[in-house]
C-alpha cells in the first residue's frame, strides 16, 4: 500500500511542492503510479523520505543527501562531521554576536533608552521583532545554558533589577 504526494507530504510535514521538486531533481521518485497517473510513493519510497528528513534535520545539503541515500554510504560520516564542524562554527559566531549586543547595549543612548522600558513596552518590541513568549522563554533558557555569565551580563543592560534577572536565569535553568 503506497501513499499519495499528498499523503506523503503530510507524512513528513513538507510541502507538495517540496515532493515534487525531490522528484524532478531524482531525490526521492515515487516508483508507483495510481490507475488515474497519480505518483504513489511505495514502503521504499517511504524510507528514503524518513532519511531524507532525518539528514535535511541535520542541515545537509540535498546535494549531499542524493550521495546518501543513493548508495555512497561511506560518505555519511563525513557529512555529518562536515555538518557538526559547521555547527560548531555557527555556534562561536552566535556567542561572539551575543557579546556585540552586550556590548552596544552597555554603551551610548541604546542602554539608556533601554534602561527606562517597562514590561510592557519590552513585550511590545519582542512582538515586533517577531519573537513570541515562547520564543523569548526558549532564548534565555538557550542563553543561559550556553553562555550564563553574558546571559546575566545581558539582563543587565537591559536594565532588568536583581530580583527580576535571579528570577529569569532560575527559570532557564541556572544553579544558585
Amino acid at each position: 500500500m503506497g501513499l499519495s504526494v499528498g499523503k506523503a507530504a503530510r507524512l513528513f510535514g513538507l510541502s507538495r511542492t517540496a515532493l515534487l521538486y525531490y522528484d524532478s531533481i531524482g531525490l526521492v521518485s515515487p516508483s508507483e503510479r495510481s490507475e488515474a497517473g497519480y505518483r504513489i510513493y511505495n514502503e521504499k519510497d517511504i524510507e528514503k523520505l524518513k532519511s531524507v528528513r532525518t539528514y535535511r534535520n541535520a542541515g545537509i545539503s540535498l546535494e549531499e543527501i542524493a550521495d546518501l541515500i543513493n548508495g555512497n554510504e561511506s560518505r555519511i560520516a563525513a557529512s555529518l562531521l562536515k555538518r557538526l564542524g559547521q555547527l560548531n562554527d555557527e555556534i562561536i559566531a552566535a556567542k561572539a554576536q551575543q557579546a556585540i549586543i552586550v556590548r552596544i547595549l552597555r554603551t551610548g543612548k541604546t542602554l539608556r533608552n533601554i534602561k527606562h522600558m517597562d514590561q510592557e513596552k519590552w513585550n511590545e518590541v519582542l512582538t515586533l521583532a517577531g519573537i513570541d513568549a515562547a520564543t523569548a522563554n526558549k532564548i534565555h533558557n538557550d542563553f543561559e545554558k550556553n553562555s550564563p555569565e553574558q546571559h546575566q551580563l545581558f539582563l543587565e543592560a537591559l536594565g532588568f533589577k536583581e530580583d527580576e534577572i535571579t528570577k529569569l536565569r532560575k527559570l532557564s535553568g541556572a544553579d544558585f
